[in-house]
Parts: structure tokens; C-alpha cells; sequence
């Protein structure tokens, strides 16, 4: 009995939490033993040039990952790059943040130079940076500040944006001319040409949807990181369409900033949001709980399951639609062919398969060890008290009357012995024993047999649901295969026949029939 409830255990455990990927993305190591990468971008959704940030040095490669060097490092060993960016209309100005300044190079990485230092390790330390045109907009520890003579001078925001940590700033060219800065107090935004700052969004009287998270609740911490936004992204299709994320989740926004309303969790680990990535109309990508999940038909689904990283930095996709995941553990890229254009959850792995229920049944009948059986014992042995013992008797008596004939002496039997009739008396009786009515010797050995039944019948169940939902693993292991991997595929589809016969075997041949039947039906 042990063993079905944990079978049946461990099919509730996969339609509880196994939302699978058909094609699950096969991430592949491109930093070359490059690890600890905190920054990285690809100009123009470049393909072949790449760059990467690992601690105080920034990274190029040229061929896709193939081979990389070192273009620009800083002096110092506690220096840390945040965030590398290029400017949007003029590609060859690559920008990188640094908890050292600002530091840029107008020709691809070939000369660096500061362009941004603080007046103090606040000012100094820059979390991120966006460039277009002249412009040049820097988020350090202590605020936001501006260029607008392509990183000359800079000047610091003040007007209705409080000092503070920005952490991210979003810009679409094709909108309205909007910046988008988030940071410790909320998401701020302000008008290219008109200047100042109006707060869009704060964390502080947004509703939030808890049962996202099957009751995970979250807390606001003695430092107030609860009210940060990590990041805003603007949808580049739709400039209209804005998205934030933070410890509470993501919230997004069809009327540029006015209205937000939550985007459901479900299908995520965790409420804490630390990045986001929007391609297209449909494309939504979220780094939580140090994995990678898209955003599907309302629902989350992760695309990091063969991720080996514990902390994700930065994504980014190329023109290709190919995905790069900077992370503690390298710079990893997943390649398009194998991204899903289907996502298949545990439904459909069921959907041509005969119902458990069915198939236990019928394994069942074919034992012969159903609890109807028992019942059927119990109902004869019941009415078989209220059968009577019958006896049957026989007395039969001889009469031992002998006669002497004597007198004519014509007659030849004349002097005989003669024997007299039997006396025959039959008698039939019918007797009950009131006893057996309440319990007899009958149930105690029905009670033996039962047991012995019902163990029986525990094995049967157990073998044939443990080997039901392993087939629906294995088909989900089959989808993960690429075609390359020929050894583990014919191992799997060889296991996924073995076990279709074993349940042949306990059906009698019922679960292949209903393959079938599903099959020519669908």
C-alpha cells in the first residue's frame, strides 16, 4: 500500500509543478572559463561581436565566443563594472558603469577613457547608463545625472527626483520623447524636451494579487528595499506598453506610466523580480530566484532548467532571437532552433494516454484480486448459514418367522423353510445452526484469504502506476533530446516499449488497445 500511495504521491508532485518545455533551451558555455560576468552587450543585436564585463575588465569577442580579450581594464582590485551600454545612434561609443566612474570608448574599445567621476563613492558608484544622440544618462548611488554635450559635462537631476540609487532607465526613440528612470523611491519619468520629474509608480499603494504565489507573503525591510523598482523596460513595438520589477513583482502599464496593474506570478518561484527583457509584442522575459522564465498566455515558464548558475546578472537576445544569460558561472547563449514554439504542459503529455484510473482496473480484473471478490465471499458465506445440514436415514428390520410346511406328500415344496417380508423405514432431517448466522469458521478463513488479496492487489497497483507515470517522464525526457543525441534517445524510446509491454502484461493487453484507440480517434 506504501508503494501506490507514493506513486500516486509522485503524480500529484508532476501535475502540481511539472510545467515542461517541449525543446527545453540547451544553454551553451560561451565566456570560454569566463566566470563572475556582471555586464553585457551586443551592439545592435550583433551575432558575432559580443561584449562582457568580469570584474574590472571588459571582454570582446568577434566570432561569437570562439576567442576573447581583455580591451579595457581598470586599475584597482575592488573596481566592479555594473552595466555596459553603447549609444543607440552612434554604435562605435561604448559606455561602461563602474563603481569608479563612468568610463567610455568612441571607437569600439580601442581607447578608454573617464568621463564621470563623483564628488564622493556615492556619486561614484554607477549602477547603470543609456546614451542616443548627445544625450548621456548616468544612475549612480546618490541620484541621476544628465548629459547633453555627449558626456562632456554632467549635471544632476534635482527637480522632482529625490537623491537615491537609480538602478535602471528606459528610453524608446520611437515614442513620446519619455525617460523612464527606477530606482530605491519608485519609477520616475520626465518629458525629453520639458524637463523634471514626475513619480509614475511606487510600490507604496499598488495592489498586489498574493494568491500568485500559493500564499507567499512578502515583508518590508528595516532599509525600506521593498520600495525599490530594479527595473523598467519599454516594449519597443508599442512604446505605450511599460513594464517594472522589483521584490514585489512585476506590474505593467498600457497608457505610458498612468495606470499599472500586476502581472500574475503564476508559474514563478519567487515574488522578487531582478530583471526584465521585452523583445517584441509577445516577448517577455523575468529573472527571479535565479532563473530565467518567459512570459506565455498568463503564465510564467521557465527557460533555465539546464541553466547551471546561481545568480543571473543580465539577458539579452540577438538578432537571431538567440538568448545570452550573463551569470556568476560564465556567459551562457541558448540557440533559437531550440527554443519552443509550442510550450506542452503536463495535459498534454496525458492527453493520448488511457486514464490511470482505466488502466488500474484493468490490471486489476485481469489479477483476478478486485475487492468485489472479497465482498462476493463474505454475501455467499452469509447465505450459506441459512443453509440446513440434511440427513437422510434408512432402518430396514427382517422378521425371522421360518416356516415348516408339512401334510401332502404330492406337492414337491411341500416341506420348505420359508422367510418372512422386511420391514423398511426411511427418515430425512433438517437442522440449522443459528451461530453461523453472526460468524462462522467460514469468515476467518475469508478474512486469511483477504489479506492475502488485498496484498496482491497492492503489488498489481503498485507496479503498474509506478510504471504509468515513469512513461510519462520519459516521454518528457524524450521532447528534451536534441536529434544529436542518438544514444540516450534509443535508450529512452527502448525503456518507453519495455514499459508499454510490462502494462500489456498487467492488462491483458487493454493499454495498448486504448493507445490505439486514441490514436485512430485523434
Amino acid at each position: 500500500m506504501k508503494r501506490v500511495l507514493v506513486a500516486v504521491a509522485i503524480g500529484l508532485f508532476l501535475a502540481a509543478y511539472c510545467t515542461v518545455f517541449a525543446g527545453e533551451p540547451e544553454w551553451k558555455d560561451i565566456g570560454r572559463e569566463n566566470v563572475d560576468v556582471s555586464a553585457l552587450l551586443l551592439p545592435e543585436g550583433s551575432t558575432k561581436l559580443i561584449y562582457m564585463a568580469k570584474e574590472n575588465s571588459v571582454l570582446e569577442t568577434t566570432d561569437g565566443g570562439q576567442e576573447w580579450r581583455v580591451v579595457f581594464s581598470i586599475p584597482g582590485r575592488d573596481v566592479k563594472i555594473n552595466r555596459l551600454a553603447n549609444n543607440k545612434d552612434r554604435q562605435a561609443c561604448i559606455y561602461a558603469a563602474t563603481s569608479s566612474g563612468l568610463f567610455a570608448s568612441f571607437d569600439r574599445g580601442k581607447r578608454w577613457q573617464r568621463i564621470f567621476k563623483g564628488k564622493n563613492d556615492q556619486e561614484n558608484n554607477c549602477w547603470t547608463v543609456l546614451a542616443f544622440g548627445d544625450y548621456v544618462y548616468l544612475g549612480t548611488q546618490s541620484g541621476l545625472f544628465v548629459s547633453r554635450d555627449s558626456g562632456r559635462t554632467f549635471v544632476k537631476e534635482r527637480q522632482g527626483l529625490p537623491a537615491g540609487q537609480i538602478s535602471n532607465i528606459a528610453y524608446n526613440p520611437q515614442g513620446q520623447g519619455i525617460i523612464y528612470v527606477s530606482g530605491i523611491n519608485g519609477v520616475f519619468k520626465s518629458d525629453l524636451g520639458q524637463g523634471g520629474w514626475e513619480k509614475c509608480f511606487s510600490w507604496f499603494g499598488a495592489k498586489h494579487t498574493e494568491e500568485d504565489l500559493d500564499g507567499q507573503f512578502f515583508e518590508t525591510d528595516e532599509q525600506g528595499q521593498e520600495s525599490r523598482v530594479s527595473c523598467v523596460v519599454i516594449n519597443p513595438v508599442n512604446p505605450g506598453i511599460i513594464y517594472l520589477a522589483g521584490p514585489q513583482g512585476i506590474f505593467k502599464s498600457i497608457d505610458a506610466g498612468k495606470v499599472w496593474e500586476e502581472v500574475s506570478l503564476y508559474g514563478m518561484f519567487n515574488r522578487n523580480v531582478r530583471y526584465l527583457l521585452v523583445e517584441d509584442q509577445n516577448s517577455l522575459f523575468a529573472v527571479s530566484d535565479s532563473a530565467i522564465f518567459e512570459h506565455i498566455e498568463d503564465r510564467w515558464y521557465e527557460r533555465s532548467m539546464r541553466l547551471i548558475a546561481k545568480d543571473i546578472r543580465q539577458l539579452a537576445i540577438d538578432k537571431e532571437n538567440n538568448i545570452y544569460a550573463a551569470c556568476d558561472s560564465g556567459l551562457f547563449k541558448a540557440k533559437a532552433s531550440n527554443l519552443p514554439d509550442k510550450i506542452l504542459t503536463l495535459v498534454d503529455y496525458f492527453q493520448d494516454e488511457p486514464d490511470i484510473q482505466k488502466v488500474q482496473k484493468a490490471a486489476i480484473d485481469y489479477a483476478e484480486v478486485g475487492m468485489d471478490k472479497i465482498k462476493n465471499w463474505r454475501r455467499l458465506a452469509a447465505r450459506k448459514a441459512w443453509l440446513p445440514d440434511v440427513s437422510v436415514g434408512l432402518n430396514r428390520d427382517l422378521t425371522d418367522l421360518w416356516h415348516w410346511e408339512t401334510g401332502s406328500t404330492i406337492k414337491t415344496d411341500d416341506d420348505y423353510l420359508r422367510r418372512g417380508k422386511d420391514a423398511v423405514d426411511w427418515d430425512i432431517g433438517l437442522s440449522w445452526d443459528l451461530g453461523d448466522l453472526i460468524w462462522s469458521d467460514a469468515q476467518t478463513s475469508i478474512d486469511v484469504r483477504s489479506r492475502l488479496l488485498v496484498e496482491l492487489r497492492d503489488d498489481v497497483l503498485g507496479e503498474v502506476t509506478k510504471l504509468y507515470y515513469e512513461r510519462i517522464r520519459i516521454k518528457m525526457e524524450l521532447e528534451g533530446l536534441s536529434l544529436d543525441e542518438r544514444k540516450k534517445r534509443f535508450d529512452k524510446e527502448l525503456r518507453l516499449r519495455e514499459i508499454t509491454a510490462l502494462l500489456d502484461g498487467f492488462t491483458d493487453g487493454y493499454f495498448s488497445r486504448q493507445l490505439n484507440n486514441k490514436q485512430d480517434n485523434g
